[in-house]
């Protein structure tokens, strides 16, 4: 038996490397001619916004197809598949704890709507508390969308 010393060499540097700094995101490659792959191509492009985000926060990030998902309690649901068929699916697990929280992003449109609601609370000049409401409205583009969805599934995983 035979063994290729360089190859056997790289392999275990490839582990020895993933252990030790391992990848934080991963994105799907996709060769399709649709809207999800072109989606995959863009958020490939940008992978080093998510890396460092990620890296900073301690989550791992997966970004895959969202017809690579198997549907298992609602198989005859159409609309539920073609929501998949067109998505991406944003998987974000803690790297201490391993909890993990999914979401999906339509690639069809390029236009999101975002609203935010804040309380602030105080005190009048009587030393009274007043709690008013703040509301912020966003329009965000396909991969700001994306970088959102991310930031908040982070956020999910983390809290205790």
């Amino acid at each position: 038996m035979r063994i290729n010393a360089p190859k056997v060499f790289n392999d275990t540097v490839s582990m020895v490397k993933d252990f030790y700094f391992p990848k934080y995101v991963n994105i799907a490659k996709s060769y399709s001619d649709d809207t999800v792959s072109d989606a995959l191509l863009k958020l490939e492009l940008s992978q080093d916004i998510f890396e460092s985000y990620a890296k900073k926060k301690g989550v791992f990030v997966s970004i895959d197809r969202g017809d690579s998902v198997h549907i298992t309690e609602h198989k005859d649901n159409k609309n539920l598949r073609k929501v998949f068929d067109r998505s991406v699916i944003i998987k974000v697990s803690d790297g201490i704890t391993g909890k993990e929280k999914m979401a999906t992003v339509d690639t069809t449109k390029d236009n999101f709507q975002y609203s935010n609601v804040k309380f602030i609370s105080g005190k009048d000049k009587q030393g009274n508390k007043v709690v008013m409401k703040s509301t912020e409205n966003h329009e965000d583009n396909f991969l700001r969308s994306v970088y959102r969805t991310v930031s908040y599934l982070a956020e999910l995983v983390q809290k205790k």
